[in-house]
């Protein structure tokens, strides 16, 4: 299989002696190019610590993710958080269930910043045909306080598209919005999956959600169970 996220044995292990606690328990998991796996789990199962490794947001206790981009293969877990940090710019997108919008920036500027911090050229064509498959070409000068939360969640996606990224996280992306929002971004996502071939990693309580995707990985107790 041509995966595109690897990782071996992650343990997250907080406190120690009879206070530990573990988040991961030696999880090995290899994430498909091109395809929609869902990440899914109880409360306290461990798949929101589960992204956050995965993606590079923090590191395990132990245990390795690789990263496979192009020709190239970055060990995760050996670099520095600012090394990090710039991949999540350019190789790695995030869409969090908060949406982390600057509020200050407008529409366009949300969507441009992370390529504006990696000192990068931005696409024109390819940024219109995100904002336009997203419904977004009259909301380019709202600020995100002017937006409905569908819409808001439309401009995260776009932000992690942007960069053409190896994968994008999205961690609870319907968890803020109502039934209706909620099933459009679903929609959204099986679209860019199957249009742009992109390859998505989204955490989720709701089983309806996952059966959305094409791979599901099922948590309990900081461990894979199917």
């Amino acid at each position: 299989m041509d995966s595109v996220i690897s990782a071996r044995k992650l343990t997250k292990r907080y406190g120690s002696g009879d206070a530990t606690v573990y988040a991961l328990r030696e999880v090995s998991v290899d994430v498909a190019r091109g395809k929609w796996t869902s990440i899914m789990g109880p409360s306290g199962s461990g798949k929101t610590t589960l992204l956050h490794t995965l993606s590079g947001l923090s590191l395990p206790t132990s245990g390795a993710v690789t990263l496979s981009s192009g020709h190239k293969r970055h060990d995760l877990t050996s670099l520095s958080e600012n090394r990090r940090a710039a991949l999540r710019r350019t190789n790695i997108g995030v869409v969090f269930q908060e949406f982390n919008l600057v509020p200050v920036l407008n529409v366009q500027d949300n969507i441009r910043l992370p390529l504006r911090l990696a000192h990068r050229k931005i696409d024109k064509d390819y940024e219109q045909e995100i904002v336009t498959r997203l419904g977004l070409g009259g909301r380019l000068k709202h600020l995100p306080h002017q937006l409905s939360g569908g819409q808001r969640q439309r401009v995260a996606i776009a932000r992690a598209l942007l960069p053409r990224p190896d994968v994008i996280f999205a961690d609870e992306p319907t968890g803020n919005l109502d039934s209706e929002a909620g099933e459009q971004v679903l929609s959204m996502f099986r679209e860019l999956v199957d249009a742009y071939r992109q390859t998505l990693v989204v955490v989720t309580h709701d089983p309806a959600a996952a059966d959305r995707g094409d791979d599901v990985i099922r948590m309990r107790d900081g461990q894979v169970v199917a």
